[in-house]
């Protein structure tokens, strides 16, 4: 279901030609041009995969060798179960599976290509990404495939990416990928092989437990069998006569504890690189949060601004409500009759103000929409009652001793003349 490849930089020209579909003209007869427009790139961003391969290699260390795998790629093929799928459920079976790869070699970072390519006679991704690694002793990412697809990565690879699909997507995912079809490190063959020598080691090591588990016990034998004379006359010197087979399990005892070093060293070492690598992928799942936080705080002003351009909106349509139910609507309108207008619509709904100040105020912009007949007198009269009647009432409950219904005819000729002065001033202004 899957296999993985790498890749020079010279290698990566054409192979940018292929997954970005450069061309019509392909060598590989399987390509359906007429149904190219199918595929997608599952990592968004800009450029093309050489370019973006490029970009990544400026920010890190990659040895100047013709040689050197600057490109890892996983090819992974749609399973057999999911071949009769809906195009939504195939689409998700990649995006799962780019999720796994992505945060499995250094996050979106290291991506170059997630082309997902439908023209062909199976789907399948082609996920390219530069294999990068912490270079402990120099303090600085370097590309190092072996370090990155070791014989560990590539025996795991399968079985950790069926498990992940099974955990993410067991709606659609169920029969999972260890199938006959599964390809590991580069073929069974080879699998098989590597299989073969660890058990082997594991035989030599396991023998050579068994023979020397207490290396104390043998030197102390080696010891008590040993002859120890002195030769020379004037120079005197011991030796140390041993028997021939304690000699050679010596030897042998020595060589095991060579051989528990360098393997003590290999296994320290591949620590290292994969503490390396968990950093790493640390520091990009770091980045990926930061990048989604901003956008999070963007989203929320862009909420922001929708709902007070929203709250504007809904004003603004009551208002023109409100013209067009009167039988000569006129759509030029001053903001004396716009807040007027707002008042009327919350009044003819049994809307009310939170208090005396809020009332009064209501009551001086319905009386000067009154003195300048914006507003048709009969719903402006109706509601101007309305308004008084509720102030009336609310004077009565919190038993305001200096306010009455004539303190309100008083404040409304007060307001009636002040909006007479100010409509008189205006005029004699405009002459």
């Amino acid at each position: 279901m899957a296999h993985v490849q790498k890749f020079t930089k010279g290698n990566m020209q054409g192979l940018s030609i292929h997954l970005d579909r450069k061309t019509e003209n392909h060598s590989n007869e399987d390509i359906d041009n007429e149904r190219t427009h199918l595929n997608y790139d599952l990592c968004e961003k800009e450029g093309d995969t050489l370019s973006r391969m490029n970009e990544r290699l400026d920010e890190v260390y990659c040895m100047d060798r013709k040689d050197v795998k600057a490109c890892c790629e996983w090819v992974v093929t749609l399973p057999e179960s999911l071949k009769d799928a809906s195009h939504e459920h195939q689409r998700t079976f990649f995006e799962n599976t780019y999720e796994f790869l992505s945060d499995r070699y250094g996050g979106e970072q290291n991506v170059i290509s997630a082309n997902v390519h439908n023209d062909e006679t199976t789907p399948h991704m082609h996920f390219d990404f530069i294999p990068v690694v912490w270079d402990a002793k120099k303090e600085r990412e370097k590309v190092s495939a072996k370090e990155v697809l070791t014989r560990a990565e590539l025996k795991n690879f399968h079985t950790e990416l069926d498990k992940h699909l099974k955990e993410r997507i067991p709606e659609i995912y169920q029969e999972g990928i260890l199938n006959d079809k599964t390809i590991g490190i580069e073929n069974i063959h080879s699998l098989k092989k590597h299989s073969a020598e660890i058990e082997e080691q594991k035989k030599v090591m396991a023998a050579d437990l068994k023979r020397f588990k207490k290396p104390k016990d043998v030197f102390d034998k080696v010891d008590g069998n040993a002859e120890k004379k002195t030769v020379g006359i004037m120079n005197k010197k011991e030796v140390v006569v041993l028997l021939k087979k304690d000699y050679e399990n010596l030897g042998v005892l020595a060589k095991s504890s060579i051989k528990s070093d360098y393997q003590f060293e290999n296994y320290k070492s591949v620590a290292e690189n994969k503490i390396g690598d968990l950093e790493k992928s640390k520091k990009g799942l770091e980045g990926k949060v930061e990048r989604l936080e901003q956008k999070n705080t963007y989203l929320e002003r862009e909420k922001q601004l929708i709902k007070s351009d929203k709250i504007q909106q809904q004003r603004n349509a009551v208002v023109y409500k409100s013209i067009l139910e009167d039988k000569e609507p006129d759509l030029e309108i001053s903001e004396s009759e716009f807040k007027g207008r707002l008042i009327l619509h919350s009044l003819e709904r049994d809307g009310m103000p939170k208090d005396k100040a809020e009332g009064l105020n209501w009551l001086e912009i319905l009386e000067e929409n009154k003195i300048n007949q914006t507003i048709p007198q009969n719903r402006l009269g109706k509601a101007i009652d309305k308004l008084k009647l509720f102030l009336e009432k609310f004077i009565k409950r919190v038993k305001t001793a200096d306010f009455s219904l004539d303190g309100l005819k008083e404040k409304d000729k007060e307001i009636n003349q002040q909006t007479k002065l100010k409509k008189s001033k205006s005029y004699d202004m405009e002459r």
